[in-house]
């Protein structure tokens, strides 16, 4: 029994796995947080630029993404080639860039220039391949949770203070901040990551369409890869209706700070409590599927709840099922990816996780502009019914296989 116990390896970060995990968590966390502390309020102030309407709002929103979908696999690939940490401040560099040229901009335009220019600074998939690199694979759902902890912990900060910004220094000055934000990840890359921490660049990986073509065959990472995808554009969608909802059930622009904040709050503490759960018991697929389905069910609750409490307890709800899911997707994708095209999987994966977002702002402003808040709710619920469905047939078809193989045995 003492011998059992002695070899069974540790599921515990070791200090370099934790320090590599809290730098890498710090520059996603300062990212997203100059990047979503204008999410919730981003319909309501883009409205106050000349020359703005729902559709070039909802574009404002998702041409990021886009740019963002373009250089994803880019980035990823030549991360692969060439070395994580280079490609993380390059990106870094242009989200100031593009942070900076946004601040200054006089009409929906310009803001939407600046946007794409953000959206250039494409590292996603560099950061969580760099995790995965300096991190081992019986290690690594705890690395991801962190990772997607801190994407949650930046996203509760930029829902409270987006708002509180907005109030005191305007939209502009919002973007002066994600500037500095930038340039903080930029001294946190320069003075804590060494150049050579993670794996050696390498010339000789699989050319880019080989590259490609491995990944397009791995039924199990285009799964995943439809997921993010739909839980993006789920989101960047709902963000276009969902102020204007709380609003209507008597919050105003300026206290809407405090909702974010305790729903967001409510909503991280059940999914850091069920991610822990599972990691115990082994259970990530089944946490997953059921947090697809939490996600559908949360995004009709939108529809048929009246304004008031019922509609705050679904923001628990529905942001505690969008952690869960944040969390687990890019774990899921670094265990199917194979090693040496790691980098271009976490490339594709963030490509359509940008891809998303474009999508669902651009259609999602189209819908509300010609039909009402109604139609972008319905877009979100038919884009996780899609997601639900595809993931169900692709455990069917896993474990038809599983259980092929088992008789032959």
């Amino acid at each position: 029994m003492r011998s059992s116990l002695v070899s069974q390896p540790s599921l515990s970060l070791n200090a370099s796995e934790f320090r590599a995990v809290g730098v890498l968590a710090g520059i996603f966390a300062l990212r997203m947080l100059g990047l979503c502390m204008l999410l919730p309020v981003f319909a309501i102030e883009a409205n106050l630029y000349p020359l703005s309407n729902p559709q070039l709002i909802g574009m404002a929103i998702g041409v990021y993404g886009l740019s963002q979908a373009v250089l994803q696999i880019p980035f990823g690939i030549l991360s692969d080639r060439y070395g994580r940490r280079p490609l993380i401040l390059f990106g870094l560099l242009l989200l100031l860039l593009g942070s900076v040229i946004a601040s200054q901009a006089q009409t929906i335009y310009g803001l939407i220039l600046g946007r794409v220019l953000q959206g250039c600074g494409a590292i996603g998939s560099v950061v969580i391949a760099t995790l995965v690199d300096l991190t081992r694979e019986r290690v690594r759902v705890t690395a991801m949770a962190i990772l997607g902890i801190s994407i949650g912990l930046a996203f509760v900060v930029a829902m409270v203070l987006g708002p509180l910004l907005v109030r005191s220094i305007g939209m502009p000055g919002v973007f002066w901040v994600t500037a500095g934000l930038a340039a903080l990840g930029i001294l946190l890359v320069l003075f804590t990551i060494p150049k050579n921490a993670t794996s050696a660049p390498s010339l000789d990986l699989a050319p880019f369409k080989a590259s490609l073509k491995e990944l397009s065959r791995n039924s199990q990472l285009l799964t995943l890869n439809v997921g993010i995808f739909a839980l993006h554009a789920g989101l960047a969608a709902l963000f276009l209706v969902l102020p204007l909802l709380v609003q209507s059930s008597g919050f105003a622009g300026q206290e809407l700070w405090k909702l974010y904040l305790i729903t967001l709050g409510v909503g991280l503490v059940i999914a850091v409590k069920l991610i822990s759960d599972q990691q115990k018991a082994d259970c990530l697929q089944l946490l997953h599927t059921l947090a697809i389905a939490g996600l559908f069910i949360t995004q009709t609750a939108f529809i048929v709840l009246n304004p008031g409490l019922g509609l705050y307890i679904n923001l628990c709800l529905f942001f505690a099922m969008f952690c869960i899911l944040e969390a687990s997707l890019p774990t899921m994708v670094a265990a199917c990816a194979p090693v040496a095209n790691r980098g271009a999987a976490m490339g594709v994966y963030s490509s359509l996780q940008f891809l998303g977002v474009f999508c669902g702002g651009s259609v999602g402003g189209w819908l509300h502009m010609q039909f009402g808040i109604s139609s972008v709710l319905g877009f979100c619920m038919a884009l996780t019914c899609v997601w639900f469905a595809i993931t169900m047939y692709g455990l069917f078809i896993s474990n038809k296989s599983k259980v092929k193989k088992w008789q032959e045995v």
